[in-house]
């Protein structure tokens, strides 16, 4: 039994209720298949809801990034859930090209998948039953891998079957049925008998794990070139040690950039001020080409 197994109830989403299975079964083995084909049974999901839902009009570019950040598309799906899904979307890229997928982000990655279907099952189906992703179920073993060479990913994806045409999919439905299905999720909260419900992760949770793949996306490598949690002593304030979230290195071991996290709602200069004092004890023991500030929600 596994957190995917309720679609196989619903032939209706037969197109993306196998890849679902074969992502939280890739756990057992390496974290970094489970969060490509998570990525990859996530496109066959909004895939799925764009087909079904006359309010959604697919981007003329309908690449899964594109469905994803479409304003309709936004409109009906929870702040907190879109962030799920662009994480996701993230890692899954990352993925794609081999590297390190750490355990936490594998299970994340399944988590937003499921958050994500269970969504769809709350607002189209006829009979939505209440549940939660359950970590107990995930096989996961002490001999999963978290990082894949390209080639091994690249062996992995054409192994794969090809998606089906997002045009065929678009045009399989009639108008009729797709305004049924638009009807549904309206009226989703009066016909259900239960709510729909999001596990939300902290902010700052979200925010560190926006970074940790972002910087990775961008070519750099943890406890390599980029370190986190770098301490600074000799500050004007407080004890006189400070933490520098991420510091990231050149090839001759100088410091690049250092990268600080705030919060959305602290003024930028706040945390520019703070990575400037940074900097100026930094430079005093190692040569720094600059430094950076960079605020994330």
């Amino acid at each position: 039994m596994g957190n995917f197994d309720f679609l196989l109830n619903n032939e209706e989403y037969e197109s993306f209720s196998k890849p679902c299975i074969e992502a939280e079964n890739m756990i057992a083995t390496s974290t970094v298949a489970t969060a490509f084909m998570a990525r990859r049974a996530l496109e066959q999901a909004v895939h799925w809801i764009y087909s079904h839902d006359s309010y959604l009009e697919a981007p003329y570019r309908a690449t899964l990034s594109s469905l994803v950040w479409d304003d309709d598309f936004r409109e009906i799906v929870d702040p907190e859930l879109h962030r799920q899904i662009v994480l996701l979307i993230r890692w899954g890229n990352h993925a794609a090209h081999g590297g390190e997928i750490k355990e936490r982000e594998a299970i994340l990655a399944l988590h937003h998948l499921y958050q994500f279907v269970n969504f769809i099952d709350y607002c189209y189906s006829n009979e939505f039953v209440e549940r939660y992703f359950d970590e107990q179920l995930l096989p996961l073993s002490a001999n999963i891998k978290f990082r894949e060479t390209p080639q091994s990913m690249a062996k992995l994806q054409n192994s794969l079957p090809d998606l089906p045409d997002f045009d065929e999919q678009m045009a399989s439905q009639s108008l009729t049925i797709q305004e049924t299905y638009t009807e549904k999720r309206e009226t989703a909260a009066l016909r259900q008998d239960v709510s729909f419900h999001i596990d939300q992760l902290s902010e700052a949770e979200t925010r560190k794990l926006f970074i940790d793949i972002d910087l990775r996306l961008a070519g750099w490598t943890f406890e390599e070139n980029c370190r986190v949690e770098v301490a600074v002593h000799g500050l004007k304030y407080g004890t006189g040690t400070g933490y520098c979230d991420y510091v990231l290195y050149g090839k001759n071991g100088k410091v690049l950039a250092i990268v600080e996290a705030k919060k959305a709602s602290v003024n930028p200069e706040v945390g520019e001020v703070q990575v400037k004092e940074y900097a100026e004890v930094l430079e005093k023991q190692i040569a720094i080409g600059q430094f950076a500030l960079l605020p994330m929600v």
